[in-house]
């Protein structure tokens, strides 16, 4: 039940805040291909307790470890896709491209109160210091089904950080291909549109949606 009412909760805010950073290239049963070209808002420079840090955010960024105070706040992107089954669905990156800029990531802050107000304690922990450029591009997300179509998210990091070389990595294109098992059945009556412009393949997924069984209707004799 988690799963599908996270999931659920993460498409409706897509309704909300529709990614205009994602191109179709190709779309079929088989396999979805798209380029996702980060959006970065804000690469600026603050200063904290003396110390400088560069605020790195994009269109669609979230944090996801926000109780990990002092690692560095890296965004995600989280998108979603309609799939034939739980099992089998397997990614690519096919292409990236890339640009670094100098500079120390902001860290995780840790809100706590000063009189009646809140504030941000920005510091850094030990796992600041030991960051490379080694993180996941692309990960699995949860799974769950929503409107009856089966669904899986993906989680993309575009930005790395390095804290020994005083470097930040923003990836500023990727080409992804998402390839999906056999065995999904194309019901006889599409899902409803509710999810069009959310799911990234919602040509294709609206034909895997659970069909519900049909009612048995009372004979008099």
């Amino acid at each position: 039940m988690y799963g599908k009412i996270s999931v659920l909760f993460l498409l409706i805010s897509l309704l909300v805040f529709p990614q205009n950073d994602i191109r179709i290239i190709s779309s079929d049963a088989s396999a979805l291909i798209f380029e996702y070209t980060p959006d970065y808002s804000d690469t600026s420079i603050v200063t904290f307790n003396s110390k400088e840090f560069r605020r790195i955010s994009f269109s669609g960024g979230t944090n996801l470890s926000e109780f990990n105070f002092g690692a560095p706040l890296l965004e995600k992107n989280i998108i979603n896709v309609g799939v034939p089954n739980e099992f089998g669905t397997t990614f690519e990156i096919l292409s990236t491209g890339y640009k670094e800029i100098s500079g120390q990531i902001l860290p995780i802050p840790e809100i706590i109160k000063e009189g009646d107000f809140p504030s941000f304690r920005y510091n850094t922990n030990e796992e600041y210091f030991s960051s490379v450029f080694n993180e996941d591009l692309i990960t699995f997300g949860e799974y769950g089904i929503a409107r009856g179509i089966k669904v899986q998210s993906f989680v993309i990091s575009p930005v790395q950080f390095n804290a020994s070389l005083n470097s930040i990595r923003l990836y500023t294109r990727f080409l992804i291909r998402i390839n999906f098992s056999g065995g999904g059945i194309f019901a006889k009556t599409p899902a409803d549109n509710f999810l069009s412009g959310v799911l990234l393949n919602f040509d294709v997924a609206k034909h895997w949606v659970e069909e519900r069984p049909e009612r048995l209707s009372k004979i008099a004799t």
